[in-house]
């Protein structure tokens, strides 16, 4: 049987010291029917004459290419033109200074052919630093989305995929178009469109080495940055959510847009716009004004899947929004979610400090409003939550590593 072509490619910039084992990754695939295709992003420190010195040597498997003028334009924009040159049934993205493991295009062409309704594939990422060697106290770098009620709703609410770990459908991807130039999350706004889309599924395997050094660009950014690069992808989405299509249509989609947008103006101060997307979610969606349970899993997913500068910022959100809600909701949703936020919190705090009277009689609160919700009884992330105060955070913590540990080991 004849393989698919797949194209992986490397939007190179700056990375020469790491170049050479990302390209050396991609040849050394099992998976033999490939093309590399390497932009260079106006390169300074020798990469691009990398690059070409191993097009020379497999002129048949690596193009080369550069803006006109080997401008630097940015990383969008490199793996933009990258797509554009490929010719693959099959697109990988790799950046110039990770690696793949020899596994990885094999494994996942395989899932894409057997089930043509997939779009696309991820997995999980090892932590490495500069010199290649694994940073196993990380963990695993990878969430499986697949595993939330709505997987778009759990993307919207922070990048949870690993982007170097994916294999997509050329023709999934040319249908929802390529990467926003203007945002520097470009890839989180490229998930969420293509999820709205196409349906993704999650491989508990690890595939590629996420290197950690000094020149990472997203290491070291203040929250503030951090948080306008966020709001800049869900300013975007929600602007363009109906002509985007798909489940990003939803009206209760379309305003956890207006939620989230609500969440980080507060993160940043902004008061005003704050208030005014908080009100907009329930205009959006006016059957939001009485799903309780719904509201609370939204502000328990603010504390638990945002970065925040300071666990004060999580109980401060919690009190805005209950002292903001818009006049329609009635007086019954308000106090009901009043006392899910009042028990959220106090078990929150008592896993915080440690504080084991309280944390006591947190659990025992947890566990009764988990017997008496119905919705409750299929809320994950409250299960998550009532292990957490049960056996304490620090021995869920290593439950988890060894979790994914188990999960890399049977895949290897």
């Amino acid at each position: 049987m004849s393989q698919p072509k797949v194209s992986i490619c490397i939007p190179s910039y700056n990375h020469a010291r790491f170049l050479p084992a990302a390209i050396e990754s991609a040849l050394g695939q099992t998976y033999k029917n490939i093309e590399i295709i390497i932009v260079d992003d106006g390169s300074t420190d020798g990469s691009l004459q990398i690059a070409e010195s191993y097009a020379a040597r497999y002129p048949a498997l690596i193009q080369v290419f550069t803006h006109p003028g080997q401008r630097n334009l940015g990383i969008a924009a490199t793996a933009n033109l990258a797509f554009q040159k490929a010719t693959g049934k099959y697109w990988s993205g790799l950046p110039s200074d990770d690696v793949y493991y020899p596994h990885k295009i094999a494994t996942q062409v395989a899932v894409l052919e057997q089930d043509p309704e997939l779009g696309w594939v991820y997995g999980y990422a090892h932590y490495i630093n500069e010199h290649g060697q694994r940073q196993p106290e990380l963990g695993l770098f990878g969430i499986d989305i697949t595993q939330a009620p709505d997987p778009v709703e759990r993307l919207i609410q922070s990048n949870a995929i690993s982007a170097m770990t994916t294999l997509a459908r050329r023709a999934c991807m040319e249908q929802i178009g390529r990467e926003d130039e203007t945002l520097v999350y470009s890839d989180w706004d490229l998930w969420v469109r293509m999820l709205a889309h196409h349906p993704v599924k999650f491989l508990p395997r690890v595939c590629v080495c996420y290197r950690i050094h000094s020149y990472n660009s997203s290491i070291g950014i203040s929250d503030e940055l951090r948080f306008g690069h966020s709001l800049q992808v869900l300013l975007k989405l929600r602007r363009h959510a109906t002509q985007i299509g798909g489940t990003l249509a939803r009206p209760r989609t379309q305003a956890l847009l207006d939620l989230q947008t609500a969440y980080l103006y507060h993160c940043m101060r902004a008061d005003i716009e704050a208030r005014q997307h908080l009100a907009a979610a329930f205009t959006t969606d006016p059957t939001l004004r009485t799903d309780v349970s719904y509201l609370s899993r939204w502000l328990q997913s603010c504390v638990r899947l945002l970065p925040l500068p300071e666990p004060a910022l999580a109980d401060a959100f919690r009190a805005w929004v209950l002292a903001h809600l818009p006049a329609a909701v009635d007086e019954e949703t308000r106090q009901a979610l009043a006392r899910a936020s009042t028990l959220t919190e106090a078990g929150q705090r008592a896993n915080r400090y440690g504080r084991l009277a309280m944390a006591w009689q947190s659990r025992r609160q947890l566990l009764a409003a988990l017997l008496r919700d119905p919705d409750a009884k299929r809320d994950a992330e409250l299960f998550v939550a009532y292990a957490e105060l049960l056996v304490g955070g620090r021995v869920n913590k290593q439950l988890r590593r060894l979790s994914q540990w188990w999960h890399a080991a049977v895949s290897r």
